[in-house]
């Protein structure tokens, strides 16, 4: 089993938010650190082809987040079980389905 990074704080968190586009938020989940986006594309086959694209970034981390499509919408989840909270592999995944939503198309920011 690989070694995961420590949890971040949450000013560390916020602080990195700015790096990651406008969809991103910190939520408290039952008193967990969650990051959450919800991206919005022009149409349903560029939502999918985004979700499909995001596996790569999903298998190469080896970090999975839930990740929610209704139609034109993608919502995306993201924490660490162990330890709890926010790492650094959150952020690197934030960044990558930041970095792959603007290359599907992605409406508004």
């Amino acid at each position: 089993m690989s070694s995961r990074p420590p949890a971040l704080s949450n000013e560390a968190v916020r602080d990195s938010l700015g790096h990651l586009g406008d969809w991103w938020s910190l939520v408290n989940r039952n008193g967990k650190a969650v990051l959450t986006a919800t991206f919005r594309f022009p149409a349903p086959r560029a939502a999918e082809d985004f979700v499909v694209d995001a596996f790569g970034a999903i298998d190469a981390l080896d970090h999975h987040p839930v990740i929610e499509i209704a139609y034109t919408t993608v919502t995306v989840a993201t924490s660490t079980h162990e330890p709890l909270g926010i790492t650094q592999l959150d952020l690197d995944l934030a960044a990558a389905f930041s970095n792959l939503a603007e290359r599907h198309g992605v409406l508004g920011s």
